[in-house]
């Protein structure tokens, strides 16, 4: 029987070196040394942006808006009357939200926080918030939307602060002077 063996490691280790030379020359020795700025050959850095002028960007908000009214979240009821049930369909509202819109444009949420720091696309951005809250708060005026959803998506909070120096006079009776008999010091 032959003997099965394993391949050399200098064989191996010689072959992956020479599979790793870069475009420059440089081998795997010098690749990351100080001073090695391969990365610098990219054309770019990061993918290019979905959105790279405004307009385009607002157009696709306004794809969302629309949709959103388009596509009301359908609710089914169902009624009991002279001992026939009936099955109606009724339409309410699509509540818009920014992680919404996110998805409908395919960017995440940081990279909408990074457009609202992008003075191009600032305007913009704050024209959708400011649809999209005005959206919430009337349609929650309206008993159309969950009043305590929205409350909560918009971190908005009924909230009472009771403040104030409340001064309270506290006085230390015997059991003698509540029995009536007068206490002699």
């Amino acid at each position: 029987m032959a003997k099965r063996g394993r391949p050399k490691k200098s064989d191996s280790k010689k072959n992956h070196a020479q599979k790793q030379d870069d475009y420059t020359g440089n081998d795997v020795a010098t690749r990351f040394q100080p001073g090695n700025s391969f990365w610098k050959k990219r054309s770019s850095h990061g993918r290019n942006p979905i959105f790279d002028d405004p307009e385009k960007l607002r157009s696709a908000c306004f794809e969302y808006f629309q949709w959103i009214e388009e596509n009301p979240i359908l609710e089914e009821k169902i009624f009991h009357f002279q001992g026939r049930i009936t099955r109606t369909h009724s339409n309410k509202m699509h509540m818009m939200t920014i992680s919404g819109l996110c998805l409908f444009l395919d960017i995440s949420d940081e990279t909408w926080s990074n457009y609202r720091r992008n003075p191009d696309f600032v305007g913009i951005v704050t024209e959708a918030e400011r649809i999209i809250a005005n959206q919430k708060l009337s349609g929650s005026a309206a008993d159309m939307l969950n009043a305590n959803i929205v409350c909560r998506e918009m971190g908005l909070r009924d909230r009472q602060e009771h403040s104030g120096d409340l001064l309270v006079k506290v006085t230390k009776f015997s059991e003698s002077d509540d029995a009536g008999d007068s206490v002699s010091e």
